[in-house]
């Protein structure tokens, strides 16, 4: 069974490189949604990966649930395993044990959360971000409930065709379900201006009805709110992960 990864992208020229560079060697297939960019992202993901499917988005704004009902329709497209990921979401480890499960199967991933504690940490975009990257925490807990904190929850890996729940989403309450199988979150791995302008922008795509429902959710607040929020909820968790990291990664690279 093979590998797909669906991702839906709004102007992430920044982030794009590191992501396409890791996940063509990870998966099978990847098909990304255009949320209408304006800058270069749609010539990087070409350059790098030119057998990958591009296609526009039919929805008018970067509401949750319609962002949820477009990632279904194209998962019921492909076979095997169906991975959903944003662009700040990298998924490593040990994928080759997805061939022996050859039973419809929904399985979890948990998280590694990088966050840049000092705020001026600068990534250098000729290395892969797991060689940089190392100041951070494993999340294997129900985090459903404080996404407003700005942590995370699993995510689903799946070979059969699910439907997103209404309420949360692609976020789930369940533990991970492999130890060496994860998503590293660089969302937060650098607090510098182009990772403030490419979380920030996402508010310009949302509805009104969209703003008024997340009000507290990290995509719907202003950068001081949204670094304040990280150092107060996870400051006591944030250690140096990078033993992990190396280990993680070595099943990849």
């Amino acid at each position: 069974m093979g590998l797909t990864i669906i991702s839906h992208f709004y102007n992430e020229e920044y982030l794009l490189p590191w992501w396409c560079k890791h996940h063509k060697r990870i998966c099978d297939d990847a098909i990304l949604i255009d949320y209408g960019s304006t800058d270069r992202s749609v010539e990087v993901i070409k350059e790098i990966c030119p057998e990958w499917t591009i296609v526009k988005t039919t929805n008018k704004h970067f509401d949750a649930a319609s962002v949820d009902r477009e990632v279904e329709y194209y998962e019921r497209t492909v076979s095997g395993w169906k991975l959903a990921l944003n662009t700040t979401e990298f998924l490593y480890g040990n994928t080759k044990q997805l061939l022996n499960i050859t039973d419809p199967e929904q399985k979890y991933l948990g998280n590694y959360v990088f966050i840049d504690v000092n705020g001026n940490f600068v990534l250098d975009k000729n290395k892969p971000l797991h060689e940089q990257c190392f100041t951070g925490y494993k999340d294997w807990m129900d985090r459903t409930n404080m996404l407003s904190m700005c942590f995370r929850s699993s995510r689903s890996i799946h070979n059969k065709n699910i439907e997103y729940p209404i309420e949360g989403g692609r976020h789930y309450p369940n533990q991970p379900s492999f130890y060496d199988l994860w998503i590293f979150y660089y969302g937060f791995c650098s607090m510098g201006p182009e990772m403030q302008m490419r979380k920030l922008q996402i508010q310009n795509k949302m509805s009104n009805q969209e703003k008024e429902k997340t009000v507290n959710h990290p995509n719907n607040v202003d950068w001081d709110e949204l670094y304040w929020r990280l150092i107060l909820f996870q400051r006591d968790e944030i250690r140096n992960v990078r033993e992990d990291v190396e280990w993680i990664a070595s099943f990849n690279y």
